[in-house]
Order: C-alpha cells, then structure tokens, then sequence
C-alpha cells in the first residue's frame, strides 16, 4: 500500500471512530446491536489495515502494529486505545508528507 492510500486508510478509520465517538470519554462495550455492529465493523478494519513502507523503521510502525493487534483481540473496550494509536499515526504521517 503506497502512502497516500495508508493515510486515506488511517484517516478514514480516525474520522468515522471521531463520529461515533468522543476519543476523550471511555466507553463501554455496547448493548444496541447497531452499536455492536458498528464496534465489531470497527475492529475487523482496524485489524486489516497494512502499513506503507514508508513507515517502516518509523515510531509510527509501532503504532500501527499495535493497533492490528488490539482490533484482533476483538474486545470492543479496546477501540479508543486502538484510535489513539492511529491518530498517532495519522498525526505522524500529516507531518512527514
């Protein structure tokens, strides 16, 4: 995955999570089956997401691996820490383009 198309990724994933959610409150897992399925959809994104190669070597790699992991742990009390760690990576990738 080249750059552009990993930020667009990352971005995309951050926004809709910024939409839902406010990233400075924690949550509890959900009741609403429509909540469940939007923290389920959520996580299987999260959990598929590759890193360009541009970040390989890079403090956000780390990020980005550990936000894989957390998604495929499938617990819907991780999604803000796996939002934090791609809005970091967001945030890295903003100031190195």
């Amino acid at each position: 995955m080249d750059t552009q198309d990993f930020l667009e990724t990352v971005k995309l994933w951050t926004e809709t999570y910024r939409e839902e959610r406010d990233p400075d409150k924690d949550y509890s897992p959900a009741e609403e089956p429509e909540e469940k399925k939007w923290e389920i959809n959520m996580m299987k994104i999260a959990a598929i997401i590759s890193p360009a190669d541009s970040v390989r070597g890079t403090p956000a790699l780390e990020k980005v691996n550990e936000a894989v992991k957390l998604a495929k742990e499938k617990d819907p009390s991780k999604l803000k820490k796996i939002y934090e760690n791609l809005h970091s990576v967001e945030g890295f990738l903003k100031s190195s383009l």
